[in-house]
């Protein structure tokens, strides 16, 4: 009884955002949450159990689901191994996580009539109250690993902020379905368990936490540094690491006892893996247009681009970096833990290319980090707030500001106002405290992808054109055909490829985005050309290709000179060492003749930089 009357703080604010979340997401239920990443995710349980198909052989039932309920635009949920197999794109962690949710969805389907197909109303109502009873739980180890190092009005401070002035309002509640949810709560798990094994060491205590990893590495590869928790916390010298180290010696059987278990865990994992390509580790996640660079993180834009930065959108957060040197003043042996495992997630996190992570409110990544920020955090407000009374004030009206502009920056999200992917330095004032958008706002925004790839240069007002290649092959003798006085390049039927070029990127582009013009002549003089050829281009590096377009070369039946004319919108450049590589498809094994090829860049003269920072 005397430890809940002393924790009755932390508990109305755990029972105030268990409500909210609970009220809120239950509100907001949408026909498509399986969809995009998460259908990546869920994929396994509807193949398995629904379809009789572990190993994707049939993916018919995929289309036709797609084609009916609209999920994804394209199956980049899946991929291939090298003999032209469908492979599922992400691992196993969600679907192990979504287990429990999906097998009582399909108990209520069958029982009521619903579609039994993995995606009917049942599915999504349950998997949706699953994910919200993960998101509680999290909320309660949350509580139960910030008591041991706060007090309880702290404690519920820390809760408070956490998920009403955070980017973790939106993650863990319309997007509870989502990795990040998941991850935030096997974090605070880890913590919590951790305080627990280290002053109990056990099989029984260590267990736990070694699961939490697994799944959590199976959710999130790059998040087995959390590891570096139960080996490093309370460590704050040399010395201790020392101590740490004779202690896990110590615990050497049951160490080996979890890993066991731990592998088990994974094997379902890793014998896929070895039957579908011959390795037990594998990288199915095949995208060379985005992925790891650890020699080129994005720490300034991660944190304060307009477009997306932590600190921009999140801006209570600054208060748990200042606060680390409070941290750092009085428990080193916190300090310590946290900067590493937190410094280095941070710095995985910023080395992804695609650093904006997608239509994220916020950097999302950074949330499984929030447990931990929270210490420093309030050591800074304690420390910082205690100095003076008009201090304290103002510190707290600051945190209220913070709070209320993330609830609104939050509001204006869902509402679109917020772009999601396209916000620039004049499009965040334009719309800053608003509730609605500007007019002509396109203007002030980064350049629109369209999903579906097919994108149109509307307007060549803000375009500079220069000429990357210009040929009439007049003087070129190879494949050279003269008619007349008329000399054209011809590709034989022969070569089902032909006529490319290979260009770095560095020799042409100097901007977030271009816009590489084709026009030339063309004429299919022989074959019938029962697949039409096409223009094919991509960017390149070793580990493929990637923002790959072909634009076919519409049929000729009069066979006379046609003019073709293509506009290929740049992706977002992963390197500028990347190659531009361009080449005509002939899969017809026509014949086609090509002349007046001309080639332009068309780059931007006012542009945004996606990676554009604020100035204080």
């Amino acid at each position: 009884m005397d430890a809940l009357k002393t924790s009755r703080l932390s508990s109305n604010a755990a029972l105030i955002v268990a409500l909210l979340l609970c009220v809120f997401r239950l509100s907001h239920v949408d026909e498509r949450e399986l969809s995009w990443d998460v259908l990546g995710y869920y994929l396994p349980l509807p193949a398995t159990i629904v379809h009789d198909d572990p190993l994707l052989k049939d993916i018919s039932w995929l289309k036709e689901t797609n084609d009916r309920y609209q999920l994804t635009g394209t199956l980049y949920q899946i991929s291939q191994n090298e003999k032209g197999e469908t492979m599922y794109f992400f691992l196993f962690g969600m679907s192990y996580v979504y287990l429990p949710s999906f097998l009582i969805g399909h108990a209520v389907a069958h029982t009521f009539g619903y579609e039994a197909n993995g995606f009917s109303e049942p599915y999504i109502w349950s998997l949706v109250i699953g994910g919200l009873i993960f998101t509680l739980i999290g909320l309660y180890y949350l509580r139960k690993f910030l008591l041991v190092y706060l007090s309880d009005r702290a404690t519920a401070l820390a809760i408070l902020i956490l998920f009403l002035a955070t980017n973790a309002s939106h993650h863990l509640s319309l997007k509870n379905l989502e990795t990040v949810n998941f991850l935030f709560t096997l974090a605070a798990f880890t913590l919590y368990k951790t305080t627990i094994w280290l002053k109990n060491p056990s099989f029984k205590t260590l267990l736990p936490i070694g699961i939490a990893i697994t799944l959590i590495t199976l959710i999130k590869p790059s998040e087995i540094i959390i590891a570096l928790i139960p080996l490093l916390w309370l460590v704050d010298s040399w010395s201790s690491f020392k101590n740490r180290i004779q202690f896990l010696w110590k615990q050497r059987i049951a160490i080996l006892l979890t890993l066991g278990i731990c592998l088990i865990i994974l094997s379902p994992q890793l014998i896929y893996w070895f039957h579908m390509t011959g390795k037990l580790v594998y990288d199915s996640y095949k995208n060379p247009g985005i992925g790891l660079d650890l020699t080129s993180p994005h720490i300034l834009p991660m944190l304060l681009s307009y477009r997306k930065g932590w600190l921009v959108y999140t801006p209570i957060m600054i208060f748990a970096i200042v606060g680390m040197y409070f941290l750092w003043k009085r428990k080193k042996e916190l300090f310590i833990p946290i900067a590493l495992y937190g410094g280095l997630s941070f710095y995985i996190v910023s080395s992804w290319t695609e650093w904006w992570y997608g239509a994220s409110f916020s950097i999302r990544p950074l949330i499984i980090l929030y447990p931990l920020l929270a210490i420093p955090m309030i050591y800074f407000i304690k420390d910082f707030g205690n100095q003076r009374k008009w201090i304290t004030s103002s510190l707290f009206i600051v945190i209220i500001a913070f709070a209320a502009l993330n609830q609104f920056q939050w509001w204006q999200l869902r509402n679109w106002i917020l772009d999601p992917y396209r916000t620039t330095g004049d499009y965040y004032q334009a719309i800053f405290l608003s509730t609605s958008s500007p007019e002509n706002s396109d203007k002030i925004k980064l350049i629109n992808r369209d999903f579906s790839g097919i994108n149109v240069l509307e307007d060549r007002s803000n375009y500079t054109e220069k000429i990357l290649v210009n040929r009439a092959f007049d003087g070129e003798p190879e494949f050279i055909v003269t008619e007349g006085e008329t000399k054209f390049y011809r590709i034989n039927s022969e070569f089902e490829y032909s006529l490319g070029q290979k260009i770095p990127v560095k020799n042409f582009l100097s901007r977030d985005h271009a816009w590489i013009e084709f026009r030339f002549d063309y004429k299919i003089s022989e074959g019938n050309c029962e697949q039409q050829p096409a223009l094919a281009m991509a960017l390149e590096r070793k580990e493929g290709s990637y923002g790959y377009m072909n634009y076919s070369l519409p049929k000729d039946t009069t066979k006379t000179w046609q003019k073709f004319h293509a506009a290929y919108l740049t992706p977002s450049i992963r390197n500028s060492n990347d190659v531009f590589n361009y080449y005509v498809w002939n899969p017809g094994k026509c014949f086609i003749n090509i002349d007046n090829l001309k080639i332009s860049v068309m780059e931007p003269i006012k542009y945004y930089d996606p990676e554009e920072l604020i100035i204080f």
